[in-house]
């Protein structure tokens, strides 16, 4: 299983001491190619550490290979207020290990939002097309309904997938095993909104106002017909589909 973790941070706000950091925090899988400025190159350990050090607040940076692991380092685009977004995807085994090593981001004065979830149930649930779903082998995790959008493009209607993951202003939001969220969020939703939900696992404020969330138990079960019952209960109460983008 492929499990991921994305972390949202205001834009502009982070330098290649924290890339090189998470780098060293969460990247146990061996890269095969370095992406930066689009171009992709083979991956060099020694060559490339030093440039993801060397970044500046406004590069784009992709590690991965050809198992779809990934580390991205990303501006996010296609909605008003933009947002730096950091993300790793890999084994389960290997990211669960290393899952405590977030608190030194969650506390950052930029920090927004993160999510810790199974990465193969949130990309079935949130990608739109076909081939891609095939490429990955998760096409058939579940029944599909196909839409004509308007541009004549057939689509995988994803509108009633309580797990799938969007992009908002400042942030992405998805209902996700784990959530923190910083101050920054409660802009987007209250503070008090977030912690007035009952349905989770554990809902706890941590220090420095960060909320944590654990949605339910298992993140092996992200897909069970309860916690998907769960996932729709929070997108619901939080208003995660009335969001501006």
């Amino acid at each position: 299983m492929k499990a991921g973790l994305q972390i949202c941070f205001k834009s502009g706000s982070l330098n290649g001491s924290d890339f090189i950091k998470f780098y060293n925090d969460f990247v146990e899988f061996d890269p095969l190619f370095f992406i930066k400025s689009s171009k992709c190159l083979n991956w060099n350990e020694t060559k490339h550490k030093k440039q993801i050090e060397k970044a500046s607040s406004n590069d784009d940076i992709i590690l991965s290979n050809k198992n779809f692991d990934l580390c991205s380092i990303m501006n996010t685009g296609g909605v008003q207020i933009s947002h730096r977004s950091i993300q790793i995807v890999e084994n389960y085994d290997l990211l669960e290990n290393d899952i405590n090593k977030i608190e030194s981001f969650i506390f950052h004065p930029s920090f927004v939002s993160a999510f810790y979830f199974d990465e193969d149930y949130r990309y079935s649930q949130s990608e739109q097309f076909e081939s891609i779903l095939q490429m990955r082998g998760l096409f058939n995790a579940e029944p599909r309904h196909f839409i004509i959008d308007k541009y004549g493009q057939r689509k995988i209607d994803i509108s009633n997938n309580p797990g799938r993951s969007s992009l908002v202003n400042s942030t992405w939001v998805m209902p996700a095993f784990k959530m923190w969220f910083g101050p920054s969020f409660y802009k987007i939703i209250s503070k008090d909104k977030i912690l007035s939900f009952k349905e989770a696992f554990l809902v706890k404020e941590l220090s420095e106002e960060v909320i944590f969330i654990q949605l339910f138990e298992k993140i092996e079960e992200s897909g069970s017909p309860k916690n998907r019952e769960i996932q729709k209960k929070i997108r619901d109460w939080l208003g995660f589909d009335q969001l501006s983008w």
